[in-house]
């Protein structure tokens, strides 16, 4: 049985959106492979080494990460107004001591974490000999660690990147023009050098357009287009559902930033008056920089919305369960693809989906879902949204959509579907 090593950001129970990603398609490989995840710690409390629903994980501390929860959660739970203060200016002191390397990098990503990464999967070919990687992008640390043992290991060891993230051309890596001016050509130097060590290259359809670059054209034959592999059945015992009563729960859970996900417009919404009858109520599940945002429309929005931690992903999943209409908010970017419609897909709830463009990707998704709303977060269409959006919920909180349509439509969506890509590359199928 092949030793499959999966390099991972964040993983089980605190997973990022991508580290998720990678959970679905571990679940599957898993089946045929001996698999383990080597992932950033990113709670103190984690154990370093333990068993995830029969994989093996194995955790190095990221200060960085466990700092900001600790840090985050303090802020939150703290009733007295000095010591959020005081959690605050030490968050403050931590982003600063972060971003200072950051800054002077003539690169975007880590070495001194690359260099963890590569330690600890070093060890671990020692004891279990590795037969294939898979760095999960973003991070990229991942990717570049990845590729140096490929490097030292060469045949000995397959090499696929899982890229669902940009890298050279993620204009978010880069804190000004000056700086993209100076990173991008080494960034995209280092592109390179990962496509010509790697023996595969996964990406979803959003970044196939980067890839169409003349410095990537001797390397075309080695990309794998696929999509996230999100949409599967969720336990039949934990989806009856009851006869509704009472006020319509909309949910959001996931990542809420200023620039690129930002929640004012839907704030905006349920500040109309049509929202004072209590039928309909918000329940943000959220991180990122947008605390400020939700602080200023707290008492606005008291009984029509409730706003918590981040849990969890085995939490949020029985909340979502439990949960009549899911909600999404689209980037503002043109260029990118969230993964959270595709992890909605699989409750078979109705969903509301709100976009800044035309081109956003996720109207094209959602034209196949029978139950779904698209708003564009338009001032001047805010009284007509707010209604539309009421009205959506208190009609469709009680609707009932069947799996096995979902499946169909989304075919290529499905974690069995992804797997047999990667499965093929693994075993030389092509």
């Amino acid at each position: 049985m092949k030793h499959i090593v999966f390099l991972v950001g964040e993983y089980m129970p605190f997973a990022s959106a991508n580290g998720n990603i990678a959970h679905s398609l571990i679940q599957e490989l898993k089946k045929d492979y001996k698999i383990t995840v080597v992932t950033r710690k990113n709670v103190f409390s984690l154990k370093r080494d333990c068993l995830v629903e029969g994989v093996r994980v194995i955790r190095f501390t990221d200060y960085n990460l466990c700092l900001h929860h600790y840090l985050s959660l303090k802020i939150r739970n703290s009733e007295k107004c000095y010591k959020r203060q005081w959690y605050r200016f030490l968050l403050t002191i931590k982003r600063i001591a972060f971003y200072v390397p950051r800054l002077i990098r003539m690169q975007s990503f880590s070495r001194k974490t690359k260099n963890k990464i590569k330690l600890e999967v070093e060890r671990l070919n020692r004891d279990q000999k590795i037969d294939v990687i898979i760095p999960v992008s973003a991070p990229h640390e991942e990717v570049f660690a990845g590729v140096e043992i490929k490097k030292v290991l060469g045949q000995n060891v397959m090499l696929f990147i899982y890229q669902l993230d940009r890298y050279a051309n993620n204009n978010l890596l880069y804190e000004n023009s000056i700086n993209r001016k100076i990173k991008y050509p080494n960034n995209l130097r280092l592109e390179v050098d990962a496509m010509n060590a790697c023996d595969g290259l996964f990406i979803l359809p959003a970044l196939q357009e980067h890839y169409r670059n003349r410095m990537f054209e001797k390397y075309l034959s080695k990309i794998v287009v696929t999509e996230h592999p999100l949409v599967k059945e969720i336990d039949v015992l934990n989806r009856l559902q009851e006869e509704h009563c009472g006020a319509v729960n909309v949910l959001y859970a996931g990542s809420l930033y200023q620039k690129l996900r930002n929640p004012t417009y839907l704030f905006d919404i349920l500040c109309n008056d049509i929202f004072n009858d209590n039928k309909v109520v918000l329940y943000l599940y959220s991180f990122g920089n947008c605390q400020h945002i939700i602080d200023k429309y707290k008492e606005r929005l008291s009984g029509k919305m409730h706003n918590f931690d981040r849990v969890s992903s085995e939490e949020i999943t029985k909340i979502m369960l439990e949960s009549d209409i899911l909600l999404t908010i689209g980037n503002n970017s043109e260029n990118e693809v969230p993964s959270k419609l595709f992890e909605y897909l699989s409750f078979c709830k109705p969903i509301i989906h709100l976009y800044y463009s035309e081109k956003d990707a996720y109207l094209e998704y959602l034209k196949s879902y029978p139950y779904s709303l698209c708003l564009k977060m338009d001032e001047n269409f805010l009284e007509h949204n707010s209604r539309t959006f009421h009205s959506f919920c208190i009609q469709n909180c009680d609707v009932k959509i069947d799996f096995e349509d979902i499946r169909e439509s989304y075919m290529s969506c499905t974690p069995g579907y992804v797997a047999k890509q990667f499965v093929s590359l693994i075993e030389n199928e092509q």
